[in-house]
């Protein structure tokens, strides 16, 4: 008599063993457009280096567009202007960078499965900031979003392999329950904007100027640390922190490092800073200056007062 029990442990061994390795997420800050015409093409560049584990991209020094990674910044480079800036400086002209309206940094994003199926819609996010105003914490999750060409998701195809001619992109709204093998993501994007617009360069400083002396009140610096968790049976999450550095005196845009332009804050040091501090934090909160935190869409911003 045929023991089927026996046979049926036979048949499982029989079977081809799959090796799983951990999942791997890999995250890539740098500094993007806050807004701008070709904002696609920074989107492009975030995932080439996304794919090819690059750090940079094209040249930062000449094209605002480029892809650089970063883990150090200075404050004026998380200020989204309606005007013309550029790292904190208003109406800078400088070649280049003359179209740009601000900038902010993306907290760029790669998932492996290595083996496994992985979701967006498993992705969740946590932003937090040691800002003196406490302005830039952002949480939120993706089961509500689809893939887009800052969101793909990549399928390896019937081989498994990555990088092969069977691979199957998903970058046009497709749901994001749908499993994949590999996740690029542009990236959480974060920077404050101001709640005027004025016409005239030094106003516009002026606007600039409030946002970082309130950023960064009396402190030397503080950290953005993104930490990235998807929902797998075993959860697996990833962190990284930049560190925001005070407002330089002179500010370098483009290649030219024998014409710096001048930032005036027009404060001291000292009593003077925190009676300042004290004063710009009543304005922000009368002017409503708001933080622009792109947490789904490039393409599709979304404000929050605070």
């Amino acid at each position: 008599m045929v023991n089927r029990g026996l046979c049926l442990g036979i048949l499982i061994a029989m079977l081809p063993l799959v090796a799983y390795g951990k999942v791997e997420m890999i995250v890539r800050p740098a500094v993007g457009p806050g807004f701008s015409s070709n904002l696609r093409a920074f989107g492009e560049n975030a995932m080439t280096a996304l794919a090819q584990g690059k750090q940079v991209v094209g040249d930062p020094l000449r094209d605002p567009l480029a892809f650089k990674q970063v883990d150090e910044i200075t404050v004026g480079q998380l200020i989204v202007s309606g005007f013309v800036s550029w790292s904190g400086v208003a109406g800078h002209g400088i070649k280049g960078f003359e179209k740009e309206r601000g900038s902010r940094v993306h907290f760029s994003l790669q998932i492996l499965g290595n083996g496994q199926k992985i979701r967006l819609a498993d992705l969740a996010f946590d932003l937090q900031s040691s800002d003196a105003l406490n302005a830039m914490n952002e949480q939120g999750n993706f089961k509500a979003s689809t893939y887009s060409i800052y969101r793909q998701g990549i399928d390896y195809g019937p081989d498994g392999k990555r990088n092969t001619a069977d691979d199957k992109i998903f970058k046009d709204n497709e749901p994001s329950i749908l499993p994949v093998d590999e996740i690029r993501y542009l990236g959480v994007g974060i920077g404050m904007k101001p709640g005027k617009l004025p016409s005239q360069k030094k106003e516009q400083q002026a606007q600039i100027d409030g946002v970082i002396l309130a950023l960064m009140g009396t402190q030397t610096s503080f950290d953005l640390k993104m930490t990235y968790t998807l929902n797998l049976p075993e959860v697996q999450s990833v962190s990284a922190t930049v560190n925001v550095l005070p407002q330089p005196e002179v500010v370098l845009i483009g290649p030219q490092p024998e014409s710096p332009l001048p930032l005036f804050l027009g404060v001291g040091g000292g009593l003077a800073v925190a009676l300042a501090v004290a004063g710009v934090r009543k304005v922000m909160r009368r002017r409503r200056y708001a933080t622009l935190a792109d947490t789904l869409l490039m393409d599709d911003l979304s404000e929050t007062e605070n």
